[in-house]
C-alpha cells in the first residue's frame, strides 16, 4: 500500500476489496474518500485454449494441480506443498506446479527436497501464457494467508477450474464454498489436503464446481463491469472538481 500522506492527497482511493477499504479507513483516511471496486478479469482468453504448461513438461495424462501467485510468505505455498504431500498417499501420480517467481524460491526449493517431492511438484517461474497454464490444471489451489481479491482466482473461475482456496480477504465472494469452490481456513494443512482430495475422488463435483465458478464471475466480475466502475466513480470526481472550481471563481 502507498504511504499514507501520498493517499491522503488523493480525491478518492480505491481498495479492490471491502477489507482493504476497511484497512485504508482504519489507517486513517476518510471514510468518503475511500471506494470499493472488485477485481474483473477479461473473458476473451478463455475460450478454446491449448494446455501449454501441460505438453511442455510432457505430462499428456494424469491429474496436475496448480498454484499461482508471487513466491512470499502471503500466499501460503509451505501450506499448499505439506498439503500435496499427504495428497500423494492416496493419489501417487498426480503432479503439482507453482507458477511465479519471489523471494521464496530457494526456501521452497529447499522445503520440496526436505519432503521428498522433487518428482511430483515443479516450480515453473514467472509465464506469459496464463491461459495456456490455467488450461492444463485438473484442479486451482490457492492457500493464501492474507489476500485482497486475487486476480489468480478470478483467472481461474474463468477458465472453468475447481478452485480451493482460504477464507481471506474478499475471497469468500469468489468462491462460494460448496458451490463455486471449497473454502478451507489459512494455514489448515488438514482441510487444505481433504479438499482436494474431494476434488480428486469426486470429478464430477469437481466438474460441477468449476461450471458454477465461471458462471459466476462471468456474471458479477467481468473486466468491463470493473473498468465502467471506475470511468463512473472518475466522473463523479472530476465533476465535484468542477462544481467546486466554478464556486471558488464566484465566491472570488
Amino acid at each position: 500500500m502507498p504511504p499514507l500522506d501520498i493517499l491522503r492527497r488523493a480525491h478518492k482511493v480505491v481498495g479492490v476489496s471491502e477489507a482493504i477499504s476497511n484497512t485504508l479507513r482504519k489507517s486513517g483516511l476518510s471514510p468518503e474518500k475511500v471506494s470499493t471496486i472488485h477485481n474483473g478479469t477479461d473473458f476473451s482468453s478463455c475460450g478454446d485454449v491449448s494446455p501449454t504448461l501441460r505438453r511442455e513438461l510432457g505430462i499428456e495424462r494424469g491429474v496436475l494441480v496448480g498454484s499461482v501467485g508471487r513466491l512470499e510468505e502471503q500466499k501460503g505455498f509451505e501450506y499448499f506443498l505439506r498439503a500435496a504431500r499427504e495428497v500423494l498417499s492416496e493419489f501417487p501420480k498426480t503432479r503439482f506446479v507453482v507458477v511465479g517467481e519471489g523471494s521464496l524460491r530457494s526456501r521452497l526449493e529447499a522445503l520440496i527436497h526436505e519432503l521428498g517431492l522433487g518428482t511430483s511438484v515443479l516450480l515453473v517461474g514467472q509465464r506469459n501464457d496464463m491461459p495456456g497454464v490455467y488450461a492444463s490444471l485438473e484442479l486451482f489451489v490457492l492457500a493464501s494467508i492474507d489476500e485482497g481479491m486475487p486476480m489468480t482466482i478470478l483467472e481461474a473461475l474463468a477458465s472453468g477450474k475447481p478452485v480451493i482456496a482460504t477464507a481471506v480477504g474478499a475471497v469468500e465472494q469468489l468462491v462460494i464454498s460448496e458451490k463455486t469452490g471449497l473454502l478451507v481456513q489459512p494455514r489448515d494443512i488438514p482441510a487444505l489436503r481433504d479438499a482436494m482430495l474431494r476434488c480428486l475422488r469426486d470429478q464430477s463435483f469437481a466438474q460441477t464446481l468449476g461450471k458454477n465458478g465461471k458462471e459466476h464471475v462471468q456474471t458479477s466480475f467481468s473486466a468491463n463491469g470493473m473498468a465502467r466502475k471506475y470511468i463512473e466513480l472518475y466522473e463523479r470526481v472530476q465533476a465535484r472538481q468542477k462544481t467546486k472550481a466554478a464556486t471558488s471563481f464566484q465566491e472570488a
